[in-house]
């Protein structure tokens, strides 16, 4: 199984955002791990919204994108979406050709097309064979949201550091 996660890098405040967690760890590491769970849970609805919906027999891609949970350290604030979905790097990535497992592509013959198991079997195979000759086209789920949704994220950590630094203030 295979594990595929985005996670944010933070751009011009990051270096202010990791001084208030030096300056005053308690309250920057909660105030952080709340942004870290808005941006992460932003993260996962905008990348499920991306992801193609006749993916999966069951539309088991889409289903297993979640929010990753926030780290905070004194170095580091991590944050994301993620899948353990062993077709995402594929899906997301697109694939050279290659003979994909047969009985997957039945399931999902079946499933998203309508037809009795005895079709989907013949379907299948000629599904797999042209996975075989082209490969398959990337998704970029997980790029397009986070390209769309970095500078909300970027925002989501500066309102936290202006809660962290007013709540320093008054603890002065």
């Amino acid at each position: 199984m295979s594990n595929f996660k985005i996670a944010m890098a933070l751009q011009p405040s990051a270096a202010q955002l990791l001084g208030l967690l030096v300056a005053v760890p308690d309250i920057a590491r909660k105030e952080f791990t709340r942004a870290g769970w808005e941006g992460s849970m932003l993260l996962q609805r905008e990348t499920q919204e991306e992801t193609p919906t006749g993916v999966g027999a069951g539309g088991g891609l889409r289903g297993s994108i979640i929010a990753i949970k926030p780290v905070v350290s004194a170095l580091n604030i991590e944050a994301g979406a993620g899948t353990s979905a062993a077709h995402a790097i594929p899906v997301e990535l697109g694939s050279k050709p290659h003979r994909p497992p047969v009985k997957p592509l039945e399931d999902w013959a079946h499933l998203k097309l309508g037809l009795p198991y005895d079709e989907a079997a013949a379907a299948a195979w000629r599904i797999a064979s042209a996975i075989s000759r082209r490969g398959t086209k990337p998704a970029h789920m997980f790029k397009r949201a986070f390209e769309r949704n970095r500078g909300q994220v970027q925002r989501i950590f500066e309102k936290a550091g202006a809660r962290v630094r007013d709540q320093a203030g008054r603890r002065r």
